[in-house]
């Protein structure tokens, strides 16, 4: 940056291209704190659902247990259909908790191949050349797999109506 009295001996083009070059600088820090603040909101929101995912199952497993209990109570056989549902509660946990192990293994890929990027003095400035196929590979891969594993969490609503089918009061 250039001070008041650098100006009055630096030519007025000079001085504008100070200018520009730190207004560009503020923008560019702008965008990439935006991008920064952006991704942990998306990574803060998918943590969220996870955990969503959990609590939801687990008390739907937690009440259904209790409630094929009770009617164990009256009738084992009806019991004995109800417990399909309690099933299907259960593989929700379970779903929930790969979604967010995988989530961990693909956060971990990711941070590895930013790792081997080196920063270097001269244009290009980045050789991302040593990045590493296999940690870009599985990372993508166990995002994917956390993906379907968080929306294999929440199919297990849609199916208890159709497993309690089965139960006649």
């Amino acid at each position: 940056m250039v001070t008041a009295e650098e100006s009055e001996t630096i030519a007025p083009d000079v001085v504008a291209n100070d200018a520009n070059a730190e207004a560009v600088r503020r923008t560019y820090d702008m965008l990439v704190s935006f991008k920064l603040e952006t991704f942990k909101s998306v990574i803060m929101f998918g943590v969220e659902a996870i955990r969503t995912s959990a609590l939801i199952n687990g008390g739907a497993t937690v009440a259904s247990l209790v409630l094929t209990g009770a009617i164990y109570q009256k009738s084992p056989a009806q019991a004995a259909a109800f417990s399909a549902v309690v099933l299907w509660f259960v593989s929700g946990v379970f779903a929930a908790g790969l979604a967010s192990g995988f989530s961990y293994i693909a956060q971990f890929c990711y941070a590895r191949r930013l790792d081997k990027i080196k920063i270097l003095p001269d244009p290009p400035f980045l050789d991302a050349s040593a990045s590493g196929k296999w940690t870009s590979f599985f990372g993508g891969t166990s995002h994917l797999i956390a993906v379907t594993c968080a929306i294999a969490s929440w199919s297990g609503p849609r199916f208890t109506g159709q497993a309690a089918v089965g139960f006649r009061p």
